[in-house]
């Protein structure tokens, strides 16, 4: 489970008070900067890995349904 993002709204764009390295981390991992690492992986994951025989992903690799 990823932690609350808190932003306050400045007209249009909003103003990240606390989250923007997990914003930040999550843009690259869908991005395919950073792979998804088994080592990394919980109960919810790990099937993951376990299906693409794996111990590192990255998000283009997972099919639409997992994105």
């Amino acid at each position: 489970m990823i932690p609350e993002i808190h932003a306050i709204a400045n007209g249009p764009i909003y103003d990240i008070i606390d989250g923007k390295q997990r914003i930040t981390t999550i843009i690259k991992i869908i991005n395919n900067e950073i792979p998804i690492k088994a080592s990394y992986a919980t109960q919810y994951t790990k099937p993951l890995f376990e299906y693409y025989n794996k111990k590192i992903i990255f998000f283009k690799e997972l099919e639409e349904a997992v994105k």
